[in-house]
């Protein structure tokens, strides 16, 4: 098995790839995402095109070199031409500060977390659409990916919140995840210590939490408006977030 960083920009054969692969997670497990195929089966070429070359956003593709399985086969009519055959097992998207910093609106990820972003005292990444073909859970993909994930994060140079032009992502898809408050004016570079990486996971879904703590993640303790703590059947109903931290400069 391979993992590997898909180019920036990619080629017209990598986004027909990605496109079957991305409506195939749509289609099979609509309830792990907050878009629908519906919405995303009448993209236009240049909106695929976009979002796999995102300024900022960095998609990871599990592929197994030594085999392929078929594709899906769609009921509506696509933007090109999907490949018969495919030998990409998963994928995993990450986005960078910079990428963040792009998108309209607040997300309301943790208070503390969010506010330590606006301090300057942390920089924000946040994992977003895993998503493992059914016919290839079980192989350790999800941890592989993860791990590539984390890796790209370490090795990456301190960013900055420019904004970019580029971004067709669809913030809907990151569940609402950055934080409010007022932009701070000292360079991240300077005064950031941390890296934090967040991702979401539903509260009942145990093999994905367990894959995710086996990776290092740990649960961020989650509260109401006016700081009473949720009970744990509101827990476990809903999605809760988990963080990663990398000190990286002292």
């Amino acid at each position: 098995m391979n993992t590997h960083l898909l180019p920036n920009p990619a080629s017209e054969e990598d986004i027909a790839r990605y496109i079957e692969i991305r409506l195939s997670s749509l289609l099979r497990n609509p309830e792990a995402f907050s878009s629908s195929y519906k919405r995303e089966s009448a993209f236009t070429l240049d909106q695929w095109r976009g979002r796999v070359n995102s300024v900022g956003g960095i998609t990871l593709v599990a592929s197994d070199p030594k085999s392929s399985v078929p594709t899906t086969s769609f009921p509506d009519e696509l933007p090109m031409k999907m490949p018969q055959e495919t030998n990409w097992m998963g994928t995993l998207k990450v986005l960078s500060p910079e990428m963040l910093s792009s998108l309209p609106g607040n997300f309301g990820y943790p208070p503390d977390i969010a506010d330590a972003e606006n301090a300057g005292e942390v920089e924000v990444w946040i994992l977003v659409a895993m998503w493992v073909r059914p016919t290839c859970r079980g192989r350790g993909v999800g941890r592989d990916l993860v791990e590539k994930a984390l890796e790209v994060v370490r090795d990456s140079k301190p960013t900055t919140n420019a904004a970019s032009p580029m971004n067709e992502s669809d913030p809907r898809e990151i569940r609402n995840n950055r934080g409010g408050g007022p932009e701070t004016q000292e360079s991240p570079e300077i005064r950031r210590r941390e890296r934090i990486i967040l991702l979401q996971v539903e509260g009942d879904n145990l093999p994905a939490r367990n894959l995710y703590e086996k990776a290092g993640f740990r649960t961020v303790p989650e509260f109401e408006l006016g700081g009473q703590p949720t009970s744990a059947v509101e827990t476990a109903a809903r999605e809760q977030w988990m963080a990663f931290h990398i000190r990286y400069h002292e």
